[in-house]
């Protein structure tokens, strides 16, 4: 059996720095109105509000946006195009959060990634290319599956570390993943009202390593690095 990583202690850590000086920030949330972006909100709403943060619904009032922005200082999930090219030169004002999260889940763990063969399965901007790139600076060796990949399977059953991040239920089943293998779920899709990841988690937990679950994995740090990042540069502009 897998071992399980979860997330809450990486996100408490993250956290416990965060509220240092986290009081009197005011940071706007400007998500979709989509079911995944919803839990999305909560999940922020909720932990901005333990570490003193006050949300407000204009981007003029407020120190940083999560979501659509124009102004590359209050992107603090590094969406634009300023922050993207400032991230793939090297010179990151912020770091897209759930990219950063796979990396912060897995130091927390201390799972070596310099070396190591990874296959990241999605190729968004914002989890997929962003995370590849994250990882090149770890020195691990990448390679991106995405939907024209034939047959995903020869990438994945050769991999040290496998992420997936490509919103589809039950793609990464137990026969794709090998034994030592370590598995990072990133998905977030809804089925039967439930939320879950891309992986088969009941299965392929048996055969890999180690797992991380969703929910309760890359989730919750993806929220603390995101309050993490703005708290940092809000500071910084006093």
């Amino acid at each position: 059996m897998a071992k399980i990583l979860y997330g809450k202690p990486v996100s408490e850590k993250i956290d416990k720095e965060t509220f240092k000086n986290s009081t009197g920030k005011k940071i706007a949330i400007l998500l979709p109105d989509e079911a995944s972006s919803a839990s999305y909100r909560r999940v922020i709403e909720k932990k901005a509000s333990k570490l003193n943060i006050e949300v407000v619904s204009s981007a003029d009032e407020a120190d940083g946006v999560i979501g659509e922005t124009t102004d590359p200082a209050k992107d603090i999930d590094c969406q634009t195009p300023e922050n993207l090219g400032k991230l793939f030169v090297g010179t990151p004002l912020y770091k897209p959060a759930t990219a950063e999260a796979v990396i912060q889940l897995l130091k927390y763990y201390g799972i070596e990634l310099s070396g190591k063969n990874i296959v990241v399965i999605g190729r968004s901007t914002v989890v997929g290319k962003p995370l590849a790139h994250l990882l090149l600076e770890e020195n691990a060796t990448v390679t991106i599956c995405h939907s024209k990949t034939m047959v995903i399977s020869r990438f994945t059953k050769t991999a040290d570390i496998i992420i997936s991040a490509a919103g589809k239920s039950g793609l990464i089943t137990a026969d794709m993943v090998s034994e030592n293998s370590i598995v990072i779920d990133v998905g977030t899709n809804f089925a039967e009202g439930k939320m879950v990841g891309d992986v088969d988690f009941d299965n392929v937990s048996k055969v890999a390593s180690a797992i991380s679950p969703v929910p309760g994995g890359v989730g919750p740090i993806t929220a603390s690095i995101l309050l993490s990042q703005f708290t940092k540069i809000a500071n910084q502009r006093l």
